[in-house]
């Protein structure tokens, strides 16, 4: 009789096994993401000297008639860059995720997002008044992001804003350290 029950318990620390294990996965990747603005960010574009037109926010905003929290925003004209790693270290992050709109509030117009990577352009998104866009930068090997925004036409918004602007880190091995 005792083998019969053997293999029940087994079975059964095998399946708690696996569940917990799943759930500690998902729940470190849930944890593995950080605001792009809580690295070491400086200005590299800016249309007065005396002050900062790019930071961090949180106030509901509408764009496309659909309600969005702003985390942050950055003023036509100006633009950051942010370290994302020493030279010589290892990679820390994998993804940046972006995402950012013009108000369905603002004046009418566009502007362009540009993103560069180790100082070198990766791309640019053009946005209009009430559109909102998703863009995921791999950055695995990259030492630094900047972000700049320009106007590409007459009348333009005042500010991008953003929300979602975070890293997510490189998933560290079982057993090892990021």
């Amino acid at each position: 009789m005792r083998n019969y029950n053997f293999f029940p318990k087994l079975i059964s620390t095998g399946m708690l096994s696996l569940v917990l294990g799943t759930l500690g996965v998902q729940v470190a990747e849930a944890q593995s993401r950080i605001f792009l603005l809580e690295t070491t960010c400086v200005t590299t574009r800016t249309t007065n000297s005396f002050y900062t037109y790019w930071g961090s926010e949180n106030r509901d905003i509408a764009v496309g008639r659909e309600i969005y929290t702003s985390i942050m925003y950055i003023k036509n004209g100006d633009g950051f860059s942010c370290r994302l790693r020493d030279q010589n270290s290892a990679p820390k992050f994998q993804t940046l995720y972006l995402g950012f709109g013009i108000p369905d509030t603002e004046d009418i117009g566009e502007i362009v997002l540009t993103v560069y990577i180790d100082g070198n352009q990766l791309g640019y998104q053009t946005v209009s008044r009430g559109e909102a866009k998703t863009w995921p930068i791999d950055v695995k090997n990259a030492r630094s992001v900047a972000l700049e925004v320009t106007c590409s036409s007459r009348n333009c918004p005042n500010k991008l804003r953003f929300f979602e602007a975070s890293l997510e880190s490189i998933p560290s091995s079982p057993g090892g350290r990021n």
